[in-house]
């Protein structure tokens, strides 16, 4: 078995995780510091938060998928 690092999809995946994380506190703090209702602001921090979770779960169903690919 021949791990090349630029086929990692641990790595590569970590990577688009990092940038997505970023990019969600990016958008948490522009809304902590926008003019929206309280209201406005609980909901799109909820849904920020669950989109995270959304990714995380996404990241460890194709990971999963490909260990047990590779060892079947």
């Amino acid at each position: 078995m021949n791990m090349d690092i630029s086929n990692s999809t641990v790595l590569i995946s970590g990577l688009g995780f990092f940038i997505f994380l970023a990019i969600f506190w990016y958008l948490l703090k522009k809304n902590a510091e926008s003019k929206l209702s309280s209201r406005i602001k609980r909901f799109s921090q909820f849904t920020l938060c669950l989109l995270i979770i959304l990714l995380v779960i996404l990241i460890f169903k194709n990971h999963s998928s490909e260990f047990i690919e590779m060892n079947t």
